[in-house]
């Protein structure tokens, strides 16, 4: 109210108000009001605005402000449980309030001590792995060793689990390159007692439906997954290699090959018998001559030269020359391998790329083949849906009429249709087996190409290159064939690392689109050669430098044949190579040291267990130089393809 006794303001309080007080300020020229509610709080008012609430025990039957004890602001309250309290608004006062101290230089050196101090043990805590567990199964693989007279080849598993628990599901899978099939790709054991051992007898065949298949690989590769009891999912690893004569046998010699390559060394050639151990008793071989013939058809021979360390590959077909090739390098590099100075081989012929590229044109021919085919089968398809419809509907009418014409068209069709699903089927075996010679090809392509530039192309080059030109080839027929990706991986090495202007860097990307011929893969794949030729660097030297791992060439045995996912213990079978089994590389060595074995020849587009590297702890990886066994330094996506430009070398 104003002095007057007119209403100045008034404000609605929303709770059922139980006692009321004003109290001046402290300039005593004005006035709170204190008001208690009967939901037991009390609200303090400056004129209509709430400056403070706070919840009390009780319903405040009276309240008042006062001093006491030299206290100013105490709010006395009476309670409707009749007990009298002094109560203040606010949080206690700081018992040591903060004392200004004086102002002291910063010491910077110190304090970029101690920040180093600090990185360096995160550093080191973050870099620190989880511990390796003890219970862990050790692999040793006996064979497999090929029976005479047979076209199978038997070994033996041998398990051995050192653990002070059991361990469960139990997991062995098998992989193998056609034709070799393994007779049990996976065997499921649920248990094993702590300290004990497990043999499990291991056969190996030739697939009867692989047909005229060459084995691009003779390399096994055995996994075992288990679970410890805390749980977790290890894995363990190891790789061996099939005997050859399980692919095919020695035959009299063949001294005529349709197709020729021609290996050079620094070193005398030893007698073949001491090459190819296992075929030393045969009648058929000679000191000089050796002729094998696959068992999906076609023959090779290894020719040695009586003066020099030359060696003459021959075969019945390009693709032929693959494993022979392979396999004559692979058992020179562990016959000289303790030799000093080491073996140093050479290929100093014109790459066979005419060969090749006529190997690229049939592949790209059955792709077409079995598209067309397919297309037809559609056609006709459709077709007889039609017929069958139109068919329907007569038999439901109430008034049926004659079906003759119908019954003609529907036996022809059917015909059709029953031809063009065989026409299918045999596009399909045909795209089947030139994927099949595509992949020989590419892996012979990439052993020569190693080989003949070796003193510029590192081994960082190699796998970067492996990765465009893969030797990977799947039977598709859609817009993303082998045709496509490896152009569009060559063209992404001709704009970037193999760039010779800025206009070629620059140039844009074409998405990836069906080709209609193999004129610019065959064009770029030629450029790609010529600029490793002239010494260029395949391999991104940034990623080279960072994060990139290489052995050096020849390198020194390596036991271990048997990879634990998390450490386990490793075993490495007597009659597998070293080479073959190395699985860790150190940095390149320097370019004249560079004769290392990437032979092994993986049928998923690797070439070689010394180039691959170990599997991540507990999980199944592939010994591919990317894990998946498929990608690697570029990308599909990132490379272009069908509207590349076009790159030119003077």
């Amino acid at each position: 109210l104003k002095d007057d006794g007119t209403l100045q303001f008034n404000r609605r309080i929303d709770v059922a108000c139980a006692c009321i007080a004003a109290y001046s300020l402290p300039d005593n020229k004005t006035h709170n009001l204190i008001i208690g509610t009967h939901t037991k709080s009390l609200m303090i008012f400056t004129d209509k605005a709430l400056v403070w609430s706070a919840t009390v025990s009780a319903v405040p039957l009276r309240v008042a402000v006062s001093s006491f004890a030299g206290v100013d602001g105490l709010i006395a309250m009476l309670g409707d449980n009749g007990v009298l309290s002094t109560n203040y608004l606010g949080t206690d006062p700081a018992n040591n309030p903060i004392q200004l101290l004086e102002s002291k230089d910063l010491d910077y050196d110190a304090m970029d001590a101690e920040h180093r101090q600090l990185q360096s043990q995160m550093r080191k805590a973050t870099t620190v792995g989880k511990a390796e567990p003890k219970d862990l199964i050790a692999i040793e693989v006996h064979g497999p060793i090929h029976q005479p007279g047979s076209r199978a080849a038997t070994g033996l598993l041998m398990l051995q689990y050192t653990g002070s628990t059991p361990i469960t599901d139990i997991n062995i899978t098998i992989t193998a390159s056609e034709p070799i099939s393994p007779e049990q790709k996976s065997t499921v054991i649920p248990s094993l007692p702590a300290g004990e051992s497990l043999n499990i007898p291991l056969s190996f065949a030739i697939d009867s439906e692989a047909g005229s298949t060459l084995p691009t690989s003779l390399l096994i590769e055995l996994f075992v997954t288990y679970t410890i009891p805390t749980g977790d999912t290890l894995t363990s690893k190891t790789q061996f290699l099939a005997p050859l004569t399980l692919v095919g046998s020695v035959v009299p010699v063949i001294k005529t090959g349709n197709f020729k390559v021609q290996i050079d060394t620094n070193k005398d050639p030893p007698a073949l018998s001491d090459l190819f151990t296992e075929l030393a008793d045969h009648p058929d071989l000679t000191p000089n001559i050796i002729t094998f013939q696959y068992s999906g058809g076609g023959d090779a021979s290894i020719l040695v030269s009586k003066n020099g360390g030359r060696y003459r590959v021959q075969a019945s077909s390009f693709e032929c020359l693959w494993l022979m090739t392979s396999e004559l390098v692979r058992r020179l590099k562990t016959h000289f391998r303790r030799d000093t100075p080491g073996l140093r081989i050479d290929f100093n012929d014109p790459l066979p790329l005419e060969e090749y590229h006529a190997m690229i044109d049939n592949h790209f021919d059955a792709r077409a083949n079995l598209t067309k085919a397919n297309d037809a089968l559609a056609t006709v398809a459709a077709q007889f849906r039609a017929i069958q419809k139109r068919l329907l509907v007569k038999f439901r009418d109430r008034t049926p009429m004659p079906i003759a014409s119908f019954e003609t068209l529907f036996e022809t069709t059917y015909r059709q249709l029953y031809a063009s699903a065989e026409a299918v089927d045999i596009a399909q075996t045909a795209l089947q087996l030139s994927c099949n010679g595509l992949s020989c090809g590419t892996h012979l392509i990439l052993l020569l190409t190693r080989y003949k530039h070796q003193d510029t192309f590192t081994l960082d080059d190699f796998d970067a290159f492996k990765n465009c030109l893969t030797p990977n080839v799947v039977p598709l027929c859609s817009s993303s064939g082998w045709e496509e990706t490896v152009d569009a991986m060559l063209t992404h090495l001709l704009r970037t690392t193999l760039s010779k202007s800025a206009k070629e860097t620059s140039a844009p990307t074409a998405p990836l689109a069906i080709m209609t011929d193999t004129v610019k893969l065959k064009k770029h794949l030629a450029l790609v050669l010529d600029r490793i030729a002239k010494g260029g660097n395949v391999a991104d030297k940034a990623a080279s430098q960072h994060g990139s791992t290489s052995s050096p060439r020849g390198g020194a045995p390596s036991s271990p044949a048997t990879k634990s996912s998390r450490g386990g213990k490793q075993a490495a079978p007597a009659d597998v190579p070293v080479e073959v089994l190395e699985a860790k590389r150190p940095k390149a060595a320097p370019p004249q040291q560079h004769t290392e074995d990437f032979l092994s020849l993986d049928n998923q587009g690797d070439s070689s267990l010394a180039d691959a590297p170990s599997s991540p702890p507990t999980r199944i990886t592939r010994l591919s130089p990317n894990g998946d066994g498929s990608g690697g330094l570029f990308s599909t996506a990132a490379a272009g393809a069908a509207e590349a430009p076009t790159f030119n070398d003077e």
